[in-house]
């Protein structure tokens, strides 16, 4: 999977991201709702390495603005965005 994504394309991610919370509540409770948080992001692959995959949203001249490292493990699907279909983009 990781060979697939090349360096300054655009992709829509599909990731896990870790859920956190800081109030008290009951064992019960707490159990229940620990549940992963599924997250669609969007934007131009910059790096990658063993671990992470990073993207960012904003590309300036000579700077990228917006960053984000998702590590590889928690990526559950990727699509290539190609030009013709910034349009009707959907995951």
């Amino acid at each position: 999977m990781r060979k697939k994504l090349k360096k300054g394309k655009l992709y829509c991610i599909e990731w896990l991201d870790a859920n956190t919370g800081c109030t008290w509540m009951n064992l019960d409770d707490a159990v229940r709702g620990n549940k992963n948080t599924f997250v669609i992001s969007i934007g131009w692959v910059y790096a990658k390495d063993k671990q992470y995959l990073s993207i960012c949203t904003c590309v300036g001249d000579a700077s990228i603005g917006n960053r984000l490292s998702i590590p590889w493990d928690m990526i559950t699907k990727f699509k290539h965005i190609k030009g013709h279909e910034l349009k009707e983009l959907q995951c």
